[in-house]
């Protein structure tokens, strides 16, 4: 998941340090449609990762998200299309024979969105990478890579610093 260089510290112009928080869960209550959940934050960790294995990281991740919507919108094709099948007005059937089309269209974009992402982490262009989503990516990556030790310390909840943010705990996050 991480290369050498990260397990070395190396070099801070080849990487960075990406932080995360982790913790428990206190409670959770309910008052009518909203959940509030409570946590204990119990530290902060702080992880070198290289440039390369992050933004490898966030590749994967984005490609897997656009394979994902691409099969739940060839779904919906599929779905459009045996509508199709169905219709016994022959207009109708044209309509949604041109909708599935259109559907299928944009189910085919995505899925070449994901395979794009994957022949850029291949080629190693990372430049399209904002510092804010490298940094968020990052520090998803670090808490990958010490999640198994914090949990088994009996730590269950993980926030990065964009997370703890939306959250509003009061905490000191940079």
């Amino acid at each position: 998941m991480i290369c050498k260089k990260c397990l070395q510290d190396v070099d801070v112009s080849e990487g960075g340090v990406c932080p995360f928080y982790y913790g428990t869960l206190i409670d959770t209550k309910r008052r009518g449609s909203t959940t509030i959940m409570r946590y204990r934050i119990s530290g902060k960790e702080e992880v070198f990762l290289c440039n390369t294995c992050v933004v490898i990281y966030a590749m994967g991740q984005r490609s897997g998200v656009y394979r994902f919507v691409a099969i739940g919108v060839a779904m919906v094709a599929g779905l459009v299309l045996l509508l199709t099948l169905l219709a016994q007005n022959s207009t109708a059937s044209v309509t949604f024979l041109l909708i599935s089309g259109l559907i299928l269209v944009v189910a085919l974009v995505l899925f070449l969105l994901g395979i794009m992402e994957q022949k850029r982490v291949e080629r190693q262009r990372y430049d399209h990478l904002s510092a804010k989503a490298r940094a968020e990516y990052g520090s998803s990556l670090a808490v990958s890579v010490r999640k198994d030790l914090l949990q088994a310390r009996g730590y269950t909840q993980f926030f990065t610093p964009e997370r703890m943010k939306s959250l509003k705990l009061s905490i000191n996050v940079p």
